[in-house]
């Protein structure tokens, strides 16, 4: 029996964290949620998620800050990190693979796109 992979979506949008799930799950992922930065940190730290899907604009720390510590962090360094952003400028996608993101996507995105992009980082 194959085990579900299990995606950690961090975003403060409740609306956004709602769809991405439903889509997410409609396609046999197990789906964690976080409305911040430190909450992902604690359980992407304690859930062990296969890919984590994060968006810069957080209440508390940033999405680039929390990338970094999930690249310092020796339980977290490993798993894949889709960041995910409204701003759309090169250098907004620059910062974010200087911080450690291994992709990137522009919201609104289409669903077909993020999964793909999360499957991609799965195969590595």
């Amino acid at each position: 029996m194959n085990e579900k992979r299990k995606i950690l979506v961090i975003d403060d949008e409740n609306l956004i964290r709602l769809i991405v799930r439903r889509t997410l799950e409609q396609h046999g992922y197990d789906v964690v949620l976080a409305a911040n930065g430190s909450e992902g940190l604690m359980i992407a730290n304690t859930s062990s998620p296969d890919a984590i899907l994060l968006d810069v604009n957080l209440p508390d720390l940033d999405g680039f800050q929390v990338c970094t510590e999930l690249r310092s962090t020796r339980t977290t360094s490993r798993i894949p990190v889709i960041m995910m952003t409204a701003a759309d400028e090169p250098e907004d996608r620059a910062h974010g693979f200087n911080n450690g993101a291994d992709d990137y996507i522009t919201k609104p995105f289409e669903c077909d796109e993020l999964l793909a992009r999360i499957k991609a980082q799965l195969r590595k």
